[in-house]
């Protein structure tokens, strides 16, 4: 079964964060690797998403369906609902994890 990925408004703003990032203090070419990176690893959602384990910040909290996938350092963190996966934010490695109401603020009925 193919799955609809949606990219949400913050999770593009951060990839493209990461990418200024990327170009700025890496190089021009490590940032064109990372974004080819991250658009393979946003269309190998469309298929098996579940097999992804699920976010840190899911926690102890079954209410919450929140899965990561990673691009390099970076976690790509999303949710299931029904045929459609809900991209929800692109965080690095080195950031702190969402907060509890961070990550409900950004998963409104997707658990």
């Amino acid at each position: 079964m193919r799955f609809t990925v949606v990219l949400h408004r913050e999770a593009r703003a951060e990839a493209v964060a990461a990418l200024s990032y990327l170009a700025a203090h890496a190089s021009p070419d490590v940032a064109h690797a990372w974004y080819d990176a991250f658009e393979a690893a946003i269309a190998s959602l469309e298929t098996m998403p579940a097999r992804c384990p699920y976010a840190r910040e899911r926690g102890e909290r079954p209410d919450l369906d929140l899965r990561q996938a990673t691009v390099g350092l970076h976690r790509l963190i999303f949710a299931v609902k029904g045929r459609a996966v809900h991209v929800l934010h692109v965080r690095h490695g080195a950031q702190d994890d969402l907060d509890d109401p961070e990550a409900r603020a950004a998963n409104p009925g997707l658990s």
